[in-house]
């Protein structure tokens, strides 16, 4: 087995590990650290592999009726050029859709009178907030439905958010957001969402360029596009992030949703499995022994189906520590497929421990500093070499990487955590603070929590990003 070689440099407890690249290509020269530079540079994996599978992407369109016409012309700028803000040092000039991604042709819906366009009137909504949501979340579920049975169907639905729908945001502790993407998941839809921060190109800090990049990224994926992958990884590692949401049951008590997303060792997505466990306020966000080892089991059996092999190694990721029920649930399961070769991580997004540096910007992204033998705080956003600057807002906020169980050195789980920060699909950031395994393990169970159920979902990340 190949493992990543690690050559960080070493300064007393600390470590900088070497930054991740993305591979865009076969050989060495199609990779970069940057998201942006690998697609200008080199064009997508598929691309370059021979492996795109769609020459068109059609879209449609749920909108606003008054406001069709801006929603259109914004759709229209992914054809065209912008270069980044006067001053950026990590922007990078978008050249267009068809540039970034040859092969592929946008289908743009043309008017409010194109079948590919579903909108509304101006929405007069019940006085109660709770009536008000589930009126748009209808609005909005008719309005899908009618572009699914739209002759030709789109791949991809662009659904505008207008400013007057934002303060539903937050209803009840339900979020509009999350209940048009569970209508999306439910339809089998791949959605894009644009709120009104989208539109606004007059506002001090809008960018344009980035605002082309992100959207145009996010539909080439939705459509079944692979931008990019890992460039160095462990050989036959599977990684499995796990989430958990409560939600209540027919009988009015609180259910325990346990949510596994499995990745491969390029830090794609191979599959969802869920389990149901009872919730009991005083054990918090923990399975059973048995639920554990049931949600691993189906993971695993997930990865076989699609890889048509067991892995080599596993490491589970969670942002709750594995209590010993959990570890035992856990062991029983791996070890019958890897024997000892599986790490346990808690991911722990939260610490008040912080590192400040002599010099005026963050601590490098890509610091570790070892606590112990098995916890260390890494940085996983900060200053960056490759272009002199901290490219972010605030001050950055490290995670703790916690080994609760396993062999594999802290480093190398620390830079495993790093690495899968790269590979979020839905932006283009040069750099970003949670790895996939939590990200989207999260926003999967966000949306199964707003359906309600887990019998029937589908097991295409892309539905739920």
């Amino acid at each position: 087995m190949s493992t990543v070689k690690l050559p960080g440099k070493q300064i007393g407890t600390f470590q900088i590990l070497d930054p991740p690249l993305l591979q865009f290509g076969r050989g060495d020269t199609l990779s970069a650290i940057d998201p942006k530079e690998g697609l200008l540079r080199c064009h997508p994996l598929d691309y370059n592999l021979g492996h795109l599978s769609f020459s068109r992407i059609t879209l449609g369109v749920i909108c606003l009726e008054s406001e069709t016409p801006k929603v259109i012309d914004h759709l229209a700028r992914l054809t065209q050029q912008f270069s980044p803000p006067r001053g950026s040092k990590t922007g990078a000039r978008y050249p267009g859709f068809t540039a970034l991604y040859p092969g592929v042709t946008l289908d743009m819906p043309g008017g409010s009178d194109d079948s590919l366009v579903a909108n509304f009137s101006d929405v007069n909504l019940p006085s109660s907030d709770e009536d008000a949501f589930e009126e748009i979340v209808r609005r909005y579920s008719a309005k899908m439905q009618a572009l699914r049975d739209a002759q030709p169907k789109p791949d991809v639905i662009v659904i505008q958010i207008p400013a007057t729908f934002e303060s539903y945001f937050n209803v009840g502790g339900r979020d509009l957001r999350v209940a048009i993407k569970a209508v999306g998941a439910e339809k089998l839809a791949m959605t894009q969402l644009l709120t009104e921060e989208s539109f606004s190109y007059n506002v001090p800090g809008y960018d344009l360029c980035d605002n082309m990049w992100q959207l145009s990224l996010a539909i080439y994926v939705k459509a079944g596009g692979v931008p990019w992958k890992i460039r160095q990884t462990d050989e036959g590692t599977c990684f499995i992030g796990i989430a958990f949401r409560i939600k209540r049951g027919a009988q009015g008590q609180e259910i325990l949703i346990g949510l596994a997303e499995v990745f491969d060792e390029f830090g794609e997505s191979v599959t969802i499995k869920v389990v149901e466990d009872d919730f009991l306020s005083d054990r918090g966000y923990h399975l059973s022994e048995k639920k554990m080892s049931d949600l691993l089991a189906l993971a695993l059996e997930g990865y076989r189906d699609e890889k048509g092999t067991n892995p080599q190694r596993v490491v589970v990721h969670k942002t709750s520590f594995f209590d010993d029920r959990e570890v035992t649930g856990a062991c029983s399961i791996l070890e019958q497929t890897v024997r000892d070769r599986f790490d346990l991580v808690h991911v722990q997004m939260s610490t008040v421990k912080r590192l400040f540096t002599l010099e005026a910007f963050p601590p490098k992204r890509g610091t570790l500093w070892s606590l112990t033998e098995s916890q260390g705080l890494l940085y996983t956003t900060g200053f960056i070499d490759e272009f002199g600057t901290y490219p972010g807002f605030g001050i950055p906020r490290p995670l703790q990487v916690n080994r609760d169980f396993g062999q594999t050195l802290l480093d190398q789980l620390a830079w495993q955590v790093l690495a899968l920060t790269k590979m979020d699909w839905n932006n283009v950031n040069l750099m970003n603070r949670d790895p996939i395994t939590i990200e989207y393990a999260g926003k999967v169970a966000e949306v199964l929590k707003e359906l309600g159920r887990v019998d029937r979902f589908p097991k295409d990340f892309r539905y739920y990003i």
